[in-house]
């Protein structure tokens, strides 16, 4: 927490993953899934980061913890949903995590935990669809704007042709 209440997200995230990952305490486990959260939705500076913190918020969200006494941080879910990712001009629709079956044991921590990090690399793969997807997409268009500064060329020469042939 110190590290955190001083600025320094990244240690902070280190530490909470560490925690999080580590601990046999269901409490303290808990607490680091949530600051890992609040940390990394805080550091994200791109579309794909904001999706992986919101995937870890996600996976601390579904842990049912007691305990809160009515200070409930899983209310602000659909504002954090709503939020335009950085390095966007848009709200971006975050692909949806699928939810961990019911018949799951929750009170294996590190089961949840494994959960949530296959959650976070399925996001990752998708991302890295799209990314391909979205090169394949440039590629294309690189293609075409050259096939038309061909064709406008073809048409320049054609019209000075024209213009020769009628101004004697």
């Amino acid at each position: 927490m110190a590290a955190f209440q001083n600025g320094d997200y990244r240690k902070a995230a280190a530490l909470f993953e560490v925690m999080s990952e580590n601990t046999e305490n269901e409490k303290i486990r808990h607490r680091a899934l949530y600051a890992l959260a609040v940390t990394r939705l805080i550091l994200a500076q791109s579309p794909e980061e904001f999706s992986q913190a919101m995937g870890v918020w996600e996976c601390w969200s579904e842990e049912s913890v007691t305990d809160l006494e009515g200070q409930d941080p899983r209310m602000i879910t659909p504002f954090l949903e709503r939020l335009v990712p950085p390095g966007t001009s848009e709200s971006v629709p975050l692909p949806s995590a699928k939810k961990p079956s019911r018949n799951a044991e929750h009170s294996n921590i590190y089961n949840s935990y494994l959960t949530c990090k296959e959650l976070l690399r399925a996001r990752d793969k998708e991302i890295e669809r799209i990314k391909s997807r979205l090169d394949i997409k440039e590629k294309e268009v690189k293609k075409l704007k050259k096939q038309i500064n061909s064709l406008e060329e073809i048409h320049l020469k054609f019209q000075e042709k024209k213009q020769e042939i009628s101004s004697p």
